[in-house]
């Protein structure tokens, strides 16, 4: 009898442990810094709503529609305005969640990221320990050194936007969408046709 009591109590902790490591948790748990648009209660709502199967926004603390755009077991897409959203995406450390990164993105209309990292229990991780952001060059294709430098002259501020998908971070320039068009046709040739694409290798997004 005792040997059934102490499994149903390892099962029921291993439950609620399981339970806490979702991305429903890791939504509603995040620190108000990262979605002061949302308190607790809101985010619960639309966790709730989606969970019903019911597409339903709801109104933010600044008066904006807030809806889920996409969801899984290991990522959850928020679009908090019509021209922000936030991605929370929970990454594997030896076949647990290690990991937490956050990508804010901006259209103001060049879509740009910021994208940080946090363990479990939301305390902040240093980017580089994770994630070495690409600079203008790392968006050029072969060019000379030469011309990759007279390239990289031309852009002032590099929007680029960060989607995580599984254990692939895929990192795109919107320069065509910042630049003045004449800069732009100048520059469009010397420019990658694809995104850059990470991969996560249980420490780190790699290249």
């Amino acid at each position: 009898m005792q040997k059934i009591i102490l499994f149903a109590l390892l099962l029921l902790s291993s439950t609620t442990i399981y339970a806490g490591h979702t991305i429903d948790a890791y939504f509603i748990s995040a620190p108000a810094q990262l979605i002061p648009q949302l308190d607790e209660n809101r985010r619960k709502d639309l966790i709730d709503f989606h969970n019903a199967g019911v597409a339903h926004h709801i109104v933010n603390q600044l008066g904006g529609e807030v809806l889920i755009d996409t969801i899984d077991d290991m990522q959850i897409t928020v679009k908090l305005s019509s021209s922000s959203s936030i991605q929370i995406a929970l990454l594997p450390v030896a076949d647990t969640v290690g990991v937490i990164a956050v990508v804010h993105t901006v259209s103001l209309p060049a879509q740009d990221s910021r994208i940080t990292f946090y363990d479990t229990r939301w305390q902040p991780i240093e980017n580089g320990k994770i994630f070495t952001a690409p600079t203008a060059k790392t968006f050029l294709n072969k060019s000379s050194k030469k011309t990759a430098q007279q390239a990289a002259d031309l852009i002032d501020m590099l929007p680029v936007s960060y989607v995580i998908s599984g254990k692939t971070l895929q990192a795109r320039e919107d320069l065509k969408t910042y630049l003045p068009e004449e800069v732009y046709e100048r520059l469009a040739p010397l420019l990658r046709k694809t995104p850059l694409s990470y991969t996560w290798n249980g420490k780190r997004f790699v290249r």
